[in-house]
């Protein structure tokens, strides 16, 4: 069974940016990506590396597992 505080608070990446208003590239900027490769990391045309999953959660104040990552 699930725990449901997790799973109340998991987000995926595009609701992050709205709810802070966050473009791609400034999301990109502030994770230390380029505008390029965070796009293709959302499109699925890359793979998340566990050191994207860190600087991406870290922008928004999460724990990578509270993040609903695209699949690839």
């Amino acid at each position: 069974m699930q725990d449901t505080k997790t799973t109340n608070n998991t987000r995926t990446i595009y609701q992050l940016m709205n709810q802070y208003q966050l473009s791609l590239r400034k999301l990109a900027a502030l994770a230390g990506l380029s505008p390029s490769m965070l796009s293709r990391l959302l499109h699925g045309k890359r793979t998340f590396l566990t050191k994207h999953k860190n600087n991406i959660a870290k922008v928004f104040q999460l724990e990578k597992e509270n993040i609903i990552w695209p699949p690839k």
